[in-house]
This record gives structure tokens, C-alpha cells and sequence, in this order.
């Protein structure tokens, strides 16, 4: 047994490596803006788990929603941040 699911799993695989491409919008963004990007549609993914059983949301989905809104926000945009030193490293 694992302590993730694996869909979870390559769900954060995947969001990693599109972050450039894919992504790339949201890091043209300003980080506050992706921040609220993010806290509007990233717990999608876990509704959706939890609408075909895959998972139990343990909350009422509004509280659900905001909980895990802000705090994958809150790792995204921090991954956002990196990111973009990252670029201006490189480039140096």
C-alpha cells in the first residue's frame, strides 16, 4: 500500500513537467495572481477523485475546497517562485 494514490502521484509528475509548457501561462502571471488561480481550480483534481469514489474528500466540499485551495496554492506558487529563480539563473 502506498501512502499516496497513484493517479496522485502521476498527477504531480505531470503538473511538474508541463510547468514550462503547458503551464506556461501561469508563470507569466503574477505570483498573486497565480496564487488565486490556483485556489480557485486546483482542488478540482480531488473532486474529481472523489466523484468517481477514488477518494473520500472528509469534508464538506466548500470546506474542502478552500482548505486544500489554499494550501496547494500555497505549494504551487512556491514552486512557481523557484522556478522563476531558477530561469534567471540559468540565464545569468
Amino acid at each position: 500500500m502506498y501512502p499516496f494514490p497513484m493517479w496522485l502521484v502521476f498527477l504531480w509528475a505531470a503538473l511538474l513537467l508541463s510547468l514550462n509548457t503547458s503551464m506556461g501561462f501561469l508563470s507569466k502571471l503574477k505570483l498573486w495572481q497565480a496564487f488565486l488561480v490556483c485556489l480557485a481550480f486546483a482542488p478540482a483534481s480531488y473532486w474529481a477523485g472523489a466523484r468517481f469514489n477514488v477518494i473520500s474528500l472528509g469534508l464538506p466540499l466548500w470546506q474542502f475546497w478552500l482548505f486544500y485551495g489554499v494550501l496547494w496554492s500555497a505549494f504551487f506558487t512556491a514552486i512557481l517562485y523557484i522556478n522563476q529563480r531558477i530561469k534567471l539563473f540559468i540565464e545569468r
